[in-house]
């Protein structure tokens, strides 16, 4: 029985020991491998997971108990925290009694300062919490860049067409087995806009965001996918995301790209673009901001704000919904003007084709019909 014990406490010993020696080496691989430690002020998000995965690995592997420590100053410490320090301050210690081990004041003393004591291993110690002021959130103000500009877009009949309209509207482009769930449905349709890009426009040298009612047919939609990819610029194109500002769940602003946002209040999510933008640290000045949407209740509202706003499609409405409230073929690169000011389309009524007769509205005397 005593041999058996013996044997088991060995290939326990010898278990914990190729455990260590993996964790050490996958520490040393991730030292080796860090490109954190790379000069530069941005690092990728793969290497950050790499760095934490390492301070795991300290955490696991460096302790020491308090009998295999050869540090006076710790001995010194932990008696003096069980023996006095409990005594008089009790608030120290909370959950901690006379009662207690010695290897539980270690822990106490361990995150209370580090450099006197080593994590012990023979309790669960949790690692200290830092203590230090949260900084200060990066400030825009007096920075602005006189070059830097934004380019913000709605998506329905802005960077789309009507669905099926593609021969109807020049240069648009018609995108096999993409949904676009917009106005009753159907294939998606990018504006010309959309098809040829922006690289022809002002808006090639802008940052760029969206503000839409739609959904841009939901999350993860190949139809997101085409407008990211037809709102490429060479700012964006080399858009660093600052890791100290990456966007936590708790935090208002995660990205420059808002959907479902009610029509008559797009103003509001263009200033926060700005605001996220700023969270990058890159300054944008509210006249160099640009918006573009098909329906003139968007584009009103804009005024008085400081940014520009223009109506587009003014040449293609839509007069099935809302007597042409709505675009039709959406925006044309022609339409996409630096100019400053709040702009909406000037519209001449136009007469439709003849539609059929109504039936009469009486079956006897003083009935009417119309078309």
């Amino acid at each position: 029985m005593v041999a058996l014990m013996a044997l088991r406490e060995r290939a326990v010993i010898v278990a914990c020991l190729l455990a260590a020696s993996f964790g050490y080496s996958e520490e040393n691989n991730l030292l080796r491998d860090d490109e954190c430690k790379q000069s530069g002020s941005s690092c990728s998000q793969y290497a950050l997971q790499r760095r934490a995965r390492r301070a795991e690995l300290d955490e696991a592997f460096n302790c020491k108990d308090l009998q295999d420590i050869d540090n006076a100053n710790c001995q010194q410490e932990v008696t003096w925290a069980k023996e006095t320090g409990l005594k008089e301050h009790p608030e120290w210690y909370p959950g901690l009694s006379f009662e207690s081990s010695p290897l539980e004041f270690q822990c106490k003393v361990y995150q209370s300062n580090p450099d006197k004591c080593p994590k012990p291993c023979g309790v669960s110690c949790k690692k200290p919490v830092p203590q230090h002021t949260a900084p200060e959130p990066f400030s825009c103000v007096g920075k602005e860049s006189a070059e830097a500009c934004l380019c913000v877009f709605d998506i329905d009949r802005t960077l789309t067409s009507k669905q099926g309209m593609q021969e109807h509207c020049p240069n648009s482009k018609a995108t096999d087995e993409v949904i676009d769930t917009a106005y009753g449905g159907g294939d998606l349709v990018l504006s010309e806009l959309a098809a040829l890009g922006l690289s022809e426009t002002f808006c090639s040298k802008c940052y760029t965001g969206i503000v839409s009612h739609g959904d841009g047919s939901g999350p993860f939609s190949r139809e997101r996918k085409e407008l990211l990819q037809a709102l490429k610029t060479n700012a964006m194109e080399h858009l660093v995301l600052k890791p100290w500002n990456a966007a936590w769940s708790d935090m208002k602003l995660k990205s420059p790209f808002y959907v479902a946002y009610p029509d008559a209040r797009k103003q509001d999510a263009v200033g926060d673009i700005l605001e996220w933008y700023a969270s990058q640290e890159v300054c944008i000045l509210r006249e160099n901001t640009y918006f573009f949407d098909d329906k003139d209740e968007n584009i009103h509202p804009f005024r008085g704000t400081g940014m520009n706003a223009r109506q587009i499609s003014c040449n293609s409405r839509d007069a099935a919904l809302g007597w042409g409230a709505v675009g039709f073929c959406g925006a044309t690169r022609d339409e996409i003007k630096q100019e400053k000011g709040v702009n909406v389309c000037k519209i001449d009524c136009q007469w439709t084709a003849w539609s059929a007769w109504s039936s009469c509205s009486a079956s006897c005397g003083g009935g009417s019909r119309h078309f």
